[in-house]
C-alpha cells in the first residue's frame, strides 16, 4: 500500500539547506522526506579538498542536521558516470556506506537511464539496508509511457525490489504554466501504467527560472508554483490519488545546478512562499551597493510591509524577517537567508499537504452524522 501523502523537497546538499532541515519540528518531519541531490565538486566553492572528503563531510552533516529517525532520498544525478573514488567505489556507494555507519536511513535513487555500474552499486546497498529504492522518471521517459511497464520491471529485477519496495517520483524539472495541460496528460498516462501497490508516488517540478535578473532591485516578483498546480490538478482528475499522491519540488531554488562563479558576488535575495507562488525580492550586487549585505534590512522591510507576509503562514523563519525589517540583529548573508527561506517554504508546503489530506465531509456524510446526532440526543 501507499504511504500517506507527504512532501519531498529536492535539495542540493548545501549547508544552508541542511541547517533548514535541522530547524524543522517533529510534527513537520512526519510528512517530510527530503531528497538530497548531491552536486559535483566543481559546484562547491567553499570546499578545497578531494571529492571523497567532500562526500564524507556531507554524510556527517546529514547525520547531524537530519538525524536517524526519518528516511531521506539520495541521488548523485549530476555526477559523471566515470566518477570514482581512489578505491574505485562510485560516489553513491561511498555516501551510502558512510551514512550506514551513522545509521542515517538513506534510500538510493536511480532513473531509467543509469548505467549498470550505478545500479549494481545501489542494489548492494538495497539488499543490505532493506529500505527499497526510489526511481526518478523524467518527462522524456513519460513521453513513451507505454514502454514504462517493461522498463520498470527490468529495473526492478536488476535492483531486486518489488513494487511494494519502490518509491517513484515523476520529475518534470522546469515546469511553466503553458506546459501544465500537456504535463497533466503525460502524468495521468504514466500513472495509469504504474503498479498500484507502490511504496509511494510523488510528482515534482519547479516554476522558478535559473536566473532572476528580471526581478528589479528592491521590488518583488511572483513566480507561480507550477508543481503545486500540477499536483492539485492530478488529485482532482484522478480521485484515487487524493490519499496517495505526494508533492515534491525544488524548494526555493531552481532545478538547475548552482554552479558558482567565485569572481562574482551575487545580489542579496529573499524568497518567500505563499499559497500558489514564491515571492522573490532582489537587491543590487554587493560590489556596487554601499550597504552590501545590509540590503537585507531593506528587502525584509519591503516584504514585511506587504500583503504577502500575512499569506506566508506562521513560521519561526517569519520572526527573523520581522526582526530584520526592524533592523534588529545582524542582516545575515545569502547563506543565512537560504536557510531562513527554505525553512519557511518547508513549513508552508507541509501544512498545505496536511490540509489537503483532510477530507471535506460530503453532503451524504453530513446528513448521516446529523441523523446520528439526533438519535444520540432525542
Amino acid at each position: 500500500m501507499f504511504h500517506r501523502p507527504g512532501y519531498t523537497p529536492i535539495l542540493k546538499g548545501k549547508f544552508a539547506e541542511f541547517e533548514a532541515l535541522a530547524k524543522t519540528s517533529n510534527e513537520t518531519r512526519k510528512l517530510l522526506t527530503p531528497f538530497i541531490d548531491i552536486q559535483p565538486l566543481e559546484c562547491e566553492k567553499d570546499h578545497k579538498g578531494s571529492l571523497e572528503s567532500h562526500l564524507i563531510i556531507l554524510a556527517r552533516r546529514l547525520r547531524l542536521f537530519w538525524g536517524i529517525k526519518q528516511p531521506l532520498f539520495l541521488d548523485t544525478f549530476y555526477f559523471e558516470d566515470g566518477a570514482r573514488m581512489d578505491d574505485n567505489r562510485l560516489p553513491i556507494a561511498l555516501l551510502l556506506d558512510e551514512l550506514r555507519q551513522y545509521k542515517v536511513k538513506a534510500i538510493p535513487v536511480t532513473n531509467l537511464n543509469r548505467d549498470d555500474f550505478y545500479n549494481e552499486a545501489i542494489e548492494k546497498a538495497i539488499r543490505r539496508d532493506n529500505r527499497g529504492a526510489c526511481i526518478r522518471i523524467f518527462r522524456e521517459d513519460m513521453t513513451f509511457f507505454d514502454e514504462l511497464p517493461k522498463k520498470l520491471r527490468s529495473l526492478g529485477k536488476t535492483l531486486k525490489v518489488s513494487p511494494e519496495e519502490t518509491h517513484i517520483i515523476l520529475d518534470f524539472r522546469r515546469l511553466t504554466v503553458p506546459e501544465l495541460d500537456d504535463c497533466l496528460s503525460l502524468a495521468i498516462n504514466t500513472i495509469n501504467v504504474l503498479p498500484k501497490n507502490l511504496k509511494s508516488l510523488a510528482v515534482a517540478g519547479s516554476g522558478l527560472p535559473k536566473n532572476l535578473f528580471k526581478v528589479e532591485p528592491f521590488h518583488s516578483k511572483s513566480f507561480l508554483r507550477t508543481e503545486l498546480m500540477l499536483w492539485k490538478k492530478l488529485r482532482n482528475k484522478t480521485k484515487w490519488l487524493v490519499e496517495k499522491l505526494s508533492l515534491a519540488d525544488y524548494g526555493i531554488l531552481s532545478h538547475e545546478l548552482m554552479n558558482y562563479n567565485t569572481t562574482v558576488i551575487p545580489a542579496p535575495k529573499i524568497r518567500f512562499t505563499i499559497n500558489d507562488a514564491i515571492i522573490i525580492l532582489r537587491g543590487k550586487k554587493i560590489s556596487s551597493h554601499p550597504d552590501g549585505w545590509k540590503q537585507f534590512y531593506r528587502l525584509a522591510k519591503i516584504l514585511y510591509q506587504s500583503n504577502y507576509f500575512l499569506m506566508g503562514g506562521s513560521s519561526l523563519a517569519n520572526k527573523k524577517i520581522e526582526d530584520c525589517a526592524n533592523s534588529i540583529g545582524p542582516s545575515g548573508t545569502q547563506k543565512t537567508w537560504i536557510t531562513i527561506n527554505t525553512c519557511q517554504h518547508i513549513d508552508f508546503a507541509v501544512k498545505q499537504v496536511s490540509q489537503q489530506r483532510i477530507r471535506k465531509p460530503t453532503r451524504r456524510r453530513v446528513l448521516y452524522q446529523t441523523k446520528l446526532a439526533w438519535n444520540l440526543n432525542p
